[in-house]
């Protein structure tokens, strides 16, 4: 049984005052609890940037400088970041299941990108193994980081997309075919690294660049480039050890360092006249090749060591208007027999016949200095064109 006591004014004073504490602590903890349930359901935004090195990938380092000072914005299940041409770049998302409908628009601001330029989502917008049942009508580029591709067999991207940029972190030993749109032009950096069954791929006629180590190590077997790529970006297939076949298009201009070094099962190439410079390294360590065929064109320059350790190549002519040829070049090619060099060319580099057979014939036209070099350095040489 309860009873009632009657209380002083000056105790009723203090017991109101207590009270009145404990409500207000009471909802501070509330309004705190549900702020931090909130922000909870809002991922944290971390970014990271490549470090290069000669051009390759050196390491990923984390930017908690640049995502501090990130201005996030949220809409429903979404955060972004508006951008400086006015349009906004999704970089959250909070909500559960497998399953995302991305917004056309956030807070009435057209949806153009997922993930931010120069920068690489370190938690993805779209988790590995999520369904997206609707893409932004307006989206043009997906930065590196932006979708984790689970265990998909095959994946399949929406026309508008111009740009595509890395998707996974590790190895993937499930993805075997890709669709990319009739719009893209540009594949970036670590697109498709490390997709190791990656078999079907075919490139759209839209394509310009492939970008630095877009599919390093992965499994592409045929790769046929269209007729509006300029630029294969370094390591852009290094290590691709199953590629086979490769025909490089009239229009590229340049194949950078790195670009196809070690695909060790790829037995013929052309290059087209079209290009310009062969870069460092970029087709080293193709121990198979035993076709090489450099049209006549633009080549002025070929690249360090672009043709090292090629053992089983018999035969390289090096075509008119070529200038320069860099050190270590034709190393260790230990089966050629046969090697022609321009009257164009002006420079070699150190070493570039390191390793080469002592039977090995050269050709050159007589009255260039390359003639009498070569005579000089004791190789076996003859009347070129």
């Amino acid at each position: 049984m309860f009873t009632v006591r009657k209380m002083s004014e000056p105790r009723l004073k203090l017991s109101c005052k207590i009270f009145g504490w404990e409500i207000s602590c009471f909802l501070c903890f509330f309004a705190f609890f549900y702020s931090a349930q909130a922000l909870a359901a809002h991922q944290t935004v971390l970014l990271s940037q490549f470090e290069y090195q000669n051009g390759q990938v050196l390491r990923e380092v984390i930017r908690e400088d640049v995502s501090a000072a990130l201005d996030i914005r949220y809409a429903d299940d979404f955060g972004y970041i508006l951008l400086e041409d006015g349009t906004a770049a999704l970089v959250s998302w909070s909500g559960t299941g497998s399953r995302m409908a991305m917004p056309d628009c956030v807070d009435n601001v057209p949806v153009t990108a997922l993930g931010l330029p120069g920068y690489k989502l370190v938690v993805p917008l779209v988790p590995a193994n999520t369904d997206i049942v609707s893409w932004p009508k307006n989206l043009k580029y997906v930065y590196a980081g932006a979708i984790r591709l689970g265990n998909c067999q095959s994946y399949s991207f929406p026309e508008g997309i111009l740009e595509l940029e890395c998707f996974s972190d590790t190895a993937n030993y499930t993805l075997k075919s890709i669709t990319l749109p009739g719009t893209v032009k540009k594949i970036g950096t670590r697109a498709f690294a490390f997709f190791m069954k990656l078999e079907k791929l075919a490139l759209p006629d839209s394509i310009e660049e492939i970008g630095t180590e877009a599919f390093y190590r992965s499994g592409i077997k045929k790769l046929s480039c269209p007729g509006n790529m300029r630029c294969i970006g370094t390591g852009a297939f290094y290590g691709c050890s199953a590629l086979e076949t490769l025909t490089l298009n009239e229009g590229l201009q340049f194949i950078l360092p790195y670009a196809f070094s070690d695909c060790t099962n790829l037995t013929t190439l052309v290059v087209p006249s079209t290009v310009q410079e062969i870069g460092d390294s970029a087709f080293s360590g193709c121990r198979r090749l035993y076709g090489l065929y450099l049209r006549q064109g633009a080549l002025v320059t070929i690249g360090e060591r672009a043709f090292q350790g090629l053992v089983w190549l018999r035969k390289i002519e090096v075509p008119e208007g070529v200038r320069e040829i860099r050190r270590e070049a034709f190393a260790g090619c230990t089966r050629l027999a046969s090697l022609t060099l321009p009257a164009s060319l002006t420079e070699i580099g150190e070493n570039i016949f390191e390793r080469l057979p002592d039977e090995a014939v050269f050709y050159a036209p007589s009255s260039s200095w390359i003639y009498g070099t070569l005579l000089h350095m004791g190789r076996k040489v003859k009347e070129g064109k």
